[in-house]
């Protein structure tokens, strides 16, 4: 005996229209676990369907692809936007609504991580220079270069300021303006 698994999408063509669905609030190409994890939002399919509709679309080539930093990104066609756009009221409302609440989540967390640089190099003298930064588009808001003794420290470093870049750059602001919360 089967059971059905909560949510709406239930065939395969549900899935491959909430992908399309999805893929229309993204400006710019995005990666397959970016857009697996912004059409994750019903309960009722897991990887599997999404890969079968996924590589559907690809046939029909309604999702296009390019290569972007040696990485796949992939984008909503011409052909993609068509069949959404006559196929849009076939997902119920209570799912593009998840939908889009999920898409707008992926999309500002790729936005952060853009804005949020860390890397390192090594120095001749075998020791690193850690560089740490913000940009807000063009602007630059943050650099900083610090000297790390192993690789090690590098990478708790570029660890820390990915996660916390923003209270660390409200907390430096803070210092660096003589502005010091009493304790």
């Amino acid at each position: 005996m089967s059971y059905l698994s909560p949510g709406f999408i239930r065939e395969e063509q549900d899935v491959m229209y909430l992908i399309l669905y999805v893929l229309t609030f993204f400006p710019a190409p995005i990666s397959e676990p970016d857009l697996l994890d912004a059409v994750m939002v019903d309960g009722a399919f897991g990887y599997f369907e999404f890969s079968m509709a996924f590589h559907r679309l690809r046939e029909t080539k309604s999702i296009g692809a390019t290569q972007v930093g040696g990485e796949t990104l992939y984008y909503l066609t011409p052909v993609g936007r068509k069949a959404i756009e006559t196929l849009f009221s076939g997902l119920p409302l209570s799912v593009r609504e998840k939908a889009e609440r999920s898409s707008l989540r992926v999309l500002a967390r790729i936005r952060r991580d853009a804005a949020v640089k860390a890397g390192h190099t090594k120095n001749p003298d075998g020791t690193y220079t850690v560089e740490l930064g913000i940009r807000d588009g063009q602007t630059e808001l943050l650099t900083v270069r610090l000297q790390a003794v192993t690789r090690g420290q590098c990478a708790l470093l570029e660890d820390t300021f990915r996660r916390r870049a923003e209270p660390l750059y409200a907390e430096l602001l803070t210092l660096l303006s003589g502005d010091i919360p009493a304790e």
